[in-house]
């Protein structure tokens, strides 16, 4: 019986029917208190009889109600229709499912498959962790939500419909799944662990990369034969274009028929898919098609001008005039080089004292005994400054210092110039240098574990006196990306109920005594607790 045009919970109005299963029906709705469409499936009237579908239907809905994955499909609302029906409601999607995109597009590209078999086992990996198993992982229950320019993915049908379906299918001798996408151990009626969704994961990537399925046969129980008894074909054999060593390994590990050959857990999946999606996903430069370039010099100075120099001091003149009786006019520019100023004053100085020196040397005495005077030495026109001698080159050397000539014997020691010499230089005393001091190394910063996964495989209800079991301990950063290193403390109680073996995020257990108990993990103050019972060969605890 359709249910459009009533009202389910007393604020979901049905408005169209959008699908209908064996197990039940999917109608979109309108919630008025909140402005929005939403998606309603109703459960078919003989899964809503059963107590034990009605318990489990319960506390899986509150189970499933807590995922905040993303690319987890939102669980809204639960409860009963007036005629007794079980109801669930969900987001409304807008978009087409994978199945849907592979069918119209053949082999998907490898970059496109790495990203949404990576967003759904990060949705996988929050539902493990929680104790939740999909069971019937496809492609038609995976969503690509068209928003904006990109799709996101959606992860449909988590548990609830499947705990009624699989209840009444098991009543009847039959098994739930779909038989192209099912784990041998869930063909064989076995129990199953979230190595059965990695199966389905690897059947589905084998689909999407290749667009076909690696078993089929005309009838469901010969397909269901071959995931149990034959190996799968490779990702070459039925697309040669795929040439990927690294991803045949991949999916080929998926694939393995034992569940213990498969990876562990679908975050161990999820670091192997990131480093393929470092080779399908390069990182892309500032410009396109340009790397930028390392190491290169700096930028010389544009010709004709002089480089700044930052010294403490005031900026030098590029022309100094001399003061000594216009001797020597100009000095070359100073730029920033104090040796060759010093080179340059000394030879000003030097051109000075031989300037003194001819003077001597050309004089004309005027009488004998009579004193000469310096002015009677040269003729009356000769009164001005004599002119300066041509610039002389660099030397290269230190000029020697220039020694008078020997003054004639009539002359008086008054009437003799002497040359101008500099005063002897001062030596600078450096001042001594303090030893540098390393820079401070940068403090390494700290990532802080905003929450703690926990898982134990194999999962079951009980464990016998003496078993074991493998641990694992994830540590999250607020980012939800792992926390590498972080220190793993374990501990049990009771104590005496089991002990722990190892150390790390990675540890065994081994049960000890029969009863209750729990594991606790943490990771500094973040904490994650699993709950066991452990039984004796006789069923006791």
């Amino acid at each position: 019986m359709s249910l459009t045009g009533t009202v389910v919970g007393g604020r979901y109005e049905i408005r169209d029917e959008i699908g209908r299963g064996g197990f039940g029906t999917v109608y979109r709705a309108f919630q008025a208190n909140v402005n929005r469409d939403v998606a309603v499936k109703v459960l078919n009237e003989d899964a809503s009889r059963s107590e034990k579908v009605v318990q489990r239907f319960e506390v899986e809905a509150k189970i499933i109600s807590k995922l905040q994955h993303p690319n987890t499909l939102s669980l809204i609302d639960y409860g009963r229709t007036e005629t007794g029906a079980l109801f669930v409601v969900t987001e409304l999607l807008q978009g087409s499912t994978l199945e849907d995109e592979v069918g119209k597009h053949g082999a998907l590209p490898i970059a496109k498959v790495l990203s949404v078999v990576a967003d759904v086992l990060s949705a996988l990996e929050e539902a493990h962790d929680n104790g939740i198993i999909h069971r019937d992982l496809k492609p038609d229950n995976i969503y690509l939500q068209r928003v904006g320019r990109r799709d996101v993915v959606k992860v449909l049908d988590f548990g609830i419909a499947k705990l009624a379906e699989g209840d009444m299918k098991t009543a009847t001798g039959e098994i739930f799944g779909t038989p192209a996408f099912m784990s041998p151990e869930q063909i064989r009626g076995e129990t199953v662990d979230g190595r059965s969704d990695l199966y389905s994961m690897g059947v589905v990537a084998f689909r999407c990369l290749t667009g076909k399925l690696p078993f089929t046969a005309s009838q469901p129980f010969a397909i269901l034969m071959k995931h149990v008894n034959e190996a799968p074909p490779t990702l070459a054999e039925m697309n040669p274009d795929l040439q990927d060593p690294q991803l045949e390994q991949l999916v080929a590990s998926l694939l393995a028929k034992g569940r213990d050959e498969r990876p562990e857990s679908a975050g161990a999946v999820l670091d192997v898919i990131e480093d393929l999606q470092r080779v399908h996903y390069p990182r892309r430069s500032t410009l396109p098609g340009r790397l930028p370039e390392t190491g290169a010099p700096s930028a010389a100075p544009a010709e004709g001008r002089t480089p700044t120099v930052i010294s403490g001091r005031d900026s030098i003149p590029s022309t100094t005039t001399n003061e000594l009786s216009g001797v020597v006019e100009t000095l070359p520019a100073a730029v920033g080089d104090g040796r060759k100023r010093t080179t340059w004053v000394a030879a000003a100085v030097l051109m000075v004292g031989l300037g003194a020196a001819l003077t001597l040397f050309t004089r004309t005495p005027e009488g004998e005994g009579e004193p000469p005077s310096v002015a009677a030495t040269h003729p009356p026109e000769n009164k001005a400054p004599p002119p300066s001698p041509p610039e002389p080159e660099k030397p290269t050397a230190a000029p020697e210092k220039p020694v008078a000539a020997p003054a004639p014997p009539d002359a008086s020691p008054a009437a003799v110039a002497r040359p101008y010499e500099p005063p002897p230089a001062k030596r600078r005393r450096r001042a001594k240098r303090k030893p540098r001091k390393p820079p401070p190394k940068a403090a390494k910063p700290k990532t802080t574990v905003a929450s703690l996964k926990l898982s134990i495989s194999p999962r079951r209800a009980t464990y016998g006196i003496g078993e074991s079991a493998k641990l694992q301990a994830r540590a999250l950063d607020p980012t939800s990306k792992p926390v590498a290193g972080a220190p793993i403390k374990w501990s049990v109680r009771p104590a005496g109920a089991a002990t722990i073996q190892g150390a790390g995020a990675k540890a065994r257990v081994r049960f000890v005594r029969g009863g209750p108990g729990t594991i606790e993990a943490c990771a500094g103050a973040k904490c994650s607790t699993l709950r066991f019972i452990s039984l004796d060969k006789s069923g006791v605890p």
